[in-house]
């Protein structure tokens, strides 16, 4: 998982940009009216425009913001993305229930190993299922692989 968007350690700036603009909207600065324009951001996070529109346009694919063409990107309703967000997290949380805590991070969900072993993180509901599926192979294998 690692170089993965959302990871701990990721180096690639429109992973860092997308990450900190999620940090914001989560934490409301965000709210009304369009996000900056990359011509704004681009300085003040020291990164060039091509890299804030990257980061800009996963946050759009991610359901976090909407792109109206001419006017810039808007943050989407939080209690729509929110709930949907808890949807998926219940949903894993059924299905792994008994081996992995599942909880909703910045920037993503993490599923943690309930006996404290591990744990794996991902940005959607999706790359979070298969990141434990993977996980719970190695976990199942127990050590130096052997079952």
């Amino acid at each position: 998982m690692t170089g993965r968007p959302d990871q701990p350690g990721d180096r690639r700036l429109w992973v860092r940009v997308m990450n900190d603009l999620h940090g914001r909207i989560a934490a409301g600065e965000y709210v009304d009216g369009p996000l900056p324009g990359r011509a704004v951001l681009a300085p003040e996070m020291d990164v060039s425009p091509p890299t804030v529109q990257r980061a800009f346009h996963e946050l759009n694919a991610r359901g976090i913001v909407y792109r109206v063409p001419g006017r810039g990107y808007y943050v989407r309703d939080a209690g729509v993305v929110d709930a949907a967000r808890r949807q998926q997290a219940d949903a894993l949380r059924w299905a792994w229930s008994g081996v992995y805590e599942i909880m909703m991070i910045t920037g993503g969900l993490e599923a943690r190993r309930l006996d404290g072993t591990g744990s794996v993180a991902a940005a959607t509901a999706e790359e979070l299922r298969d990141a434990i599926r993977e996980d719970y192979l190695k976990y199942a294998a127990g050590p130096a692989g052997v079952p």
